[in-house]
């Protein structure tokens, strides 16, 4: 059987002392580690004296990404329809796993390396203001700040303005009243 008393734990060349139970070891670092590759090592010896180890690299990430910037969509931009949109951000430990498009605070599209472009379809956005911002998410999890916001403004719908009054071809010499009908809510019609 194996001879828990003998087991030793390594993390960058530096001998700790871990809780050592029947079939692992445990071990929690007093001070946080640097970002970057670290080095693990172990033995254990069973009674008969036969010994084996195991050794590992792992990279710690604790840093998050950069702030994300768009890239092709300039402020008070009127969006009428789908959108490629393309946003940077750079992050030197484990990468840039997404960039994301946030809309009013709700992310409504992840964009993805290489290009960390994509298509935003704007269909289940309703006409009106919006900001829009971006927010890098490293492949460790880290997230990145909220970058500015870009104000812009949906407009899928193309205003359509009809004239009910007059009746067309009206000839008449007295006054008329004039009305019309409008496909969304404006703050006035002008004639």
């Amino acid at each position: 059987g194996h001879e828990v008393s003998s087991a030793t734990l390594s993390i960058a060349g530096a001998a700790v002392t871990p809780a050592k139970f029947t079939a692992s070891l445990s071990y929690t670092v007093s001070a946080p580690l640097a970002d970057g590759d670290h080095t693990i090592a172990a033995t254990s010896a069973d009674r008969a004296g036969n010994s084996g180890s195991v050794s590992g690299t792992f990279r710690l990430d604790a840093t998050p990404p950069s702030i994300a910037s768009i890239t092709n969509i300039a402020p008070q931009q009127v969006i009428t329809g789908p959108l490629t949109v393309t946003a940077t951000a750079t992050d030197s430990g484990s990468g840039v796993a997404r960039i994301e498009l946030r809309r009013d605070g709700q992310t409504v599209l992840n964009l993805l390396p290489p290009a960390f472009s994509d298509t935003w379809s704007v269909s289940s956005t309703n006409d009106g203001p919006y900001s829009l911002t971006a927010r890098a998410v490293d492949a460790a999890g880290n997230t990145g700040p909220v970058s500015a916001p870009i104000p812009i403004i949906v407009n899928k719908n193309q205003l359509a303005v009809t004239i009910t009054a007059p009746l067309a071809n009206l000839r008449t010499r007295k006054p008329v009243d004039v009305a019309a009908t409008v496909n969304e809510p404006v703050k006035r019609v002008e004639f």
